[in-house]
């Protein structure tokens, strides 16, 4: 499905909807037989909405591996302390990296080296790791 408009039509917005960025301010939206109504992309994303943006969502100053699980980052604990498994943040980083085709010496690079192709690259294969049902693409 594609979605056309002019500069200003809303298009940007809707997809913000979508995403749980925006609340709808009327209407009812409707994906596999359920209605969509978000308070945060948290909940977009549970129900299996990702969304590339057009100002990508990539921390320049972070490595690949660390934006690719930003914000769901897996842990391992001993009791109630939780750290972040580094080791499994790279290992599937670096499947997912090599399955789309980016060549990068290390997952442990920062996301300022890649070019932008790159990073969308990056955002999609994030969001495809994360079972998308539906991937929004805004002005990919």
């Amino acid at each position: 499905m594609g979605l056309l408009g002019d500069n200003g039509a809303g298009k940007s917005t809707l997809i913000k909807i979508l995403a749980g960025v925006f609340p709808p301010d009327g209407g009812e939206i409707y994906f596999n037989e359920e209605p969509l109504k978000f308070s945060c992309p948290k909940e977009a994303r549970a129900r299996g909405i990702e969304t590339v943006h057009q100002e990508l969502s990539l921390v320049d100053m972070m490595t690949i591996s660390r934006n690719f699980f930003l914000g769901r980052e897996p842990t391992k604990g001993i009791g109630s302390i939780a750290l972040l498994d580094k080791k499994k943040m790279d290992k599937e980083c670096r499947r997912v990296i090599a399955e789309i085709g980016i060549r990068v010496r290390s997952p442990n690079e920062y996301v300022s080296i890649l070019s932008g192709g790159e990073r969308q690259a990056i955002s999609i294969g994030r969001a495809m790791y994360f079972g998308a049902k539906l991937l929004i693409l805004d002005e990919p």
